[in-house]
This record gives C-alpha cells, sequence and structure tokens, in this order.
C-alpha cells in the first residue's frame, strides 16, 4: 500500500455544480441549503478520500468540507514545489543556451 501524496488525491477530487431537489438539506447546520450549488459528490469522495464522508440518519452522505481543508493546503504546497522545480529548470535551459 503507498500512500498519496495530497497532491494525487487532491487533482482526483470533481468540483460539481448540483440541483438540490430537497431544500430541508444543506449542511450540518442548514445555513447554505440553496437549491443551485458547487460542491464535490460524496459518494466520488468516498471512493478516494473516505475519512472525510459521513452518512447522515436517513442514509445520505455528506462531505465534511473542513476535513478537506487540510489536505488542499498540502496539495497546494507540493504543488508549488514542482512550480519552483520547473522554473528553476527552465531558467537554467535559458541561461545555458544564451552562453552559446
Amino acid at each position: 500500500f503507498k500512500q498519496k501524496t495530497a497532491y494525487e488525491i487532491g487533482v482526483r477530487l470533481v468540483g460539481s455544480e448540483m440541483c438540490i431537489r430537497d431544500r430541508s438539506r444543506g449542511g450540518e447546520d442548514g445555513y447554505f441549503v440553496r437549491k443551485h450549488d458547487i460542491g464535490v459528490i460524496a459518494q466520488e469522495v468516498e471512493e478516494i478520500l473516505p475519512e472525510v464522508v459521513r452518512e447522515r440518519d436517513d442514509g445520505t452522505k455528506a462531505v465534511d468540507y473542513q476535513k478537506m481543508v487540510a489536505l488542499l493546503i498540502e496539495g497546494m504546497k507540493e504543488q508549488q514545489e514542482q512550480i519552483k522545480a520547473l522554473t528553476e529548470q527552465v531558467n537554467s535551459i535559458i541561461t545555458n543556451s544564451s552562453e552559446k
């Protein structure tokens, strides 16, 4: 079992627009109840990151977005390191080609 990096997990998540038919639900506190909303689909997230999906009393699944924040922060850091390494490679290529 190889543990995936935060970046590898993050790139597999898919943001979605959704239409909520049952307006009595919409979050733990019911505050963000909208007919049209954005987010991720719990069943898809559960396949990738089951730790952040909970099952409600009525059997529906919900994503605990707060738990995803740390993962997304780490993924962003990993991505920034990749950008930095690629930038250094490009700068090295440019420097070497201009010296010829």
